[in-house]
């Protein structure tokens, strides 16, 4: 196997991580979420967040994916336009979670520490 079919391989792999881990938790874990009450809502995402945010993760999936296939698009010669289109994706994925969705779980964490700090303190 040469270096260009090994990292779109990997490329795809890490892709499919990352669309699995997006499925399970819009299909899964949210509408699990959706029966508990507010304060329960809050601190059990802001648990998962902090779990979610994690090396292994972020290396496999949310940085990975986008990575190798940038460096798949620099080394593959037939299906070039695809590999680049995938990771046009992957850069809006990256710039929507970076824009909408951390800024949603920064507030939802901060809720959770408003909850928690002891009354007048």
């Amino acid at each position: 196997m040469d270096l260009s079919l090994a990292v779109l391989v990997a490329a795809t792999v890490t892709s499919g991580i990352l669309a699995g881990a997006f499925l399970l938790y819009a299909h899964t874990v949210m509408p699990a979420l959706r029966e508990a009450d507010d304060t329960e809502f809050v601190t059990t995402f802001a648990r998962l967040d902090r779990a979610i945010v994690n090396p292994v993760f972020m290396a496999t999936g949310f940085a990975g994916a986008p990575v190798l296939t940038g460096v798949a698009a620099l080394l593959v010669d037939d299906g070039r336009a695809w590999v680049l289109a995938a990771l046009g994706l992957h850069v809006v994925m990256v710039l929507i979670t970076g824009a909408v969705n951390v800024p949603r779980n920064d507030a939802l964490k901060a809720a959770v520490a408003e909850v928690a700090a002891p009354s007048g303190a």
